[in-house]
């Protein structure tokens, strides 16, 4: 089978576009997988003790950097819910007995925690954008 000048110069034009393509559409070899270069992320345990639907000691206010790993260690004196707004974490409170909730700050801005039973604030996260 004898392919003629024509359908040579489309095979070869066709080689050339895929090639071109490819050089173009490749990744640099600067660029790495996320996995490998994303840098470790910060770790932050927040200790909340509630006495009297209060926060028994401290402002009440946290600042944290976006990106961090946040662990809430929530302790209080009565029963009651705690919910963080904005991240919709809650935690069912007992006497005496710590919760603890992980995730990472991944929105900026100011984000109120409160006791649903008592309608109180305990805690205002700021999360600061990178």
């Amino acid at each position: 089978m004898r392919l003629s000048k024509k359908n040579i110069i489309i095979v070869l034009a066709a080689a050339v576009v895929l090639v071109g393509a490819f050089v173009l559409l490749r990744p640099k070899s600067s660029e790495a997988p996320q996995s490998q270069t994303a840098s470790t992320t910060q770790s932050r345990t927040i200790v909340v003790d509630i006495v009297g639907g209060k926060l028994a000691s401290g402002s009440g206010t946290v600042q944290v950097t976006q990106g961090e790993k946040i662990t809430l260690e929530v302790t209080a004196d009565t029963a009651d819910e705690f919910h963080l707004h904005g991240y919709d974490k809650e935690l069912e409170l007992q006497p005496g007995q710590k919760q603890s909730v992980t995730f990472v700050a991944d929105k900026a801005g100011s984000f109120e925690a409160e006791l649903h039973h008592s309608e109180s604030t305990v805690l205002v996260l700021q999360v600061q954008p990178k």
